[in-house]
């Protein structure tokens, strides 16, 4: 639970991610756990440091969506030093962390592309109570 706290304690970090409907429909433990779990997205997405982004069906297909990763920006130390970028990326019995400039920018345009087709927060929360609600 002391993980969970991190994105709702004070000086929470920002937090913006993307789901696919695919991920929020599979099936995972019993019908209660599914309609528990897409609540408790929907709550934190309530929260003003989450930006919470679902890629429904009918979006236009993205890369992104075929490659699992996380860019990370981690502000400034003061005002001598630059931010820290770095992406991770998921693969099947590994990841790798990526920090030249280049391989970030590649995955920076494909974060975009994703944040361009996928719903805004509002219409995302409303589809996460939606399907929470098809698991009743």
């Amino acid at each position: 639970m002391e993980r969970q706290n991190v994105l709702t304690k004070a000086d929470a970090p920002e937090v913006t991610a993307v789901l696919s409907e695919s991920g929020l429909r599979r099936m995972v433990g019993s019908a209660k756990i599914m309609r528990c779990q897409l609540e408790h997205l929907a709550k934190l997405a309530e929260q003003p440091n989450i930006h919470l982004h679902v890629a429904p069906f009918r979006c236009r297909a993205v890369a992104a969506l075929a490659y699992p990763f996380i860019r990370f920006r981690v502000p400034a130390a003061n005002a001598n030093t630059p931010a820290l970028e770095f992406v991770f990326v998921e693969q099947l019995t590994n990841g790798d962390y990526l920090d030249s400039p280049n391989e970030v920018e590649e995955y920076s345009v494909l974060w975009s592309g994703l944040l361009g087709a996928a719903l805004d927060p509002v219409e995302s929360r409303e589809l996460l109570l939606f399907i929470a609600a098809e698991f009743e």
